[in-house]
C-alpha cells in the first residue's frame, strides 16, 4: 500500500505534534513552537520537492535512453548538500529563540529527537524501508 501525499502531510503533522509535546514545554517556550513548526514543515515540503524533481529528471534522462555521468550526479549531490544545508540554517534561526529558553532536560530532548530523525533519513537512504522500520523500532524500545 502506498501513501498519499495527504497521508504524509498528516503523519509529518503528527510527527510535529509528538515532537513538542516531548519538550513539555512552559507556556512562555510554547510560544516560540510556531516559528519552530513552520521551519519544519518547509524543510519536509523542500525534501518532498526536491525528490520530485530528482526523480522527473531520472525518469525524463532515462525515457531518452541515457544515464547520469559521473560528473553529473556529483553536481547534483552538490546541488541537494547546499540546499539542506541553507535548510538548516533557516531552521537553527527559526528554533535558536526555542532552544535559548529550554532547561536541560528539555535540551536533551530535542537533541535526541533531531538526530533521531536524521538517523532515520540516512538509514532509509541507504537501506530502504525495512531499514527505517528496524530504526523506528530500535527507537521506541531506548525512549521506553
Amino acid at each position: 500500500m502506498k501513501l498519499t501525499h495527504k497521508d504524509k502531510v498528516a503523519l509529518r503533522d503528527a510527527r510535529h505534534a509528538q515532537f513538542k509535546h516531548a519538550l513539555t514545554l512552559s507556556p512562555d517556550q510554547a510560544k516560540n513552537w510556531a516559528a519552530v513548526e513552520s521551519a519544519m514543515k518547509e524543510i519536509s515540503k523542500a525534501r518532498y520537492l526536491g525528490r520530485q524533481k530528482i526523480a522527473e529528471g531520472f525518469k525524463k534522462k532515462k525515457a531518452a535512453g541515457g544515464k547520469l555521468d559521473l560528473a553529473a550526479r556529483l553536481k547534483l549531490r552538490a546541488k541537494i548538500l547546499r540546499s539542506a544545508a541553507e535548510r538548516t540554517e533557516k531552521f537553527a534561526a527559526a528554533a535558536a529563540p526555542l532552544i535559548a529558553s529550554l532547561d536541560a532536560d528539555q535540551t536533551r530532548r530535542m537533541a535526541f529527537l533531531l538526530s533521531a530523525a536524521s538517523r532515520k533519513r540516512a538509514a532509509k537512504r541507504k537501506f530502504g524501508k525495512l531499514a527505517s522500520y528496524v530504526h523506528s523500532v530500535a527507537a521506541s524500545k531506548v525512549s521506553k
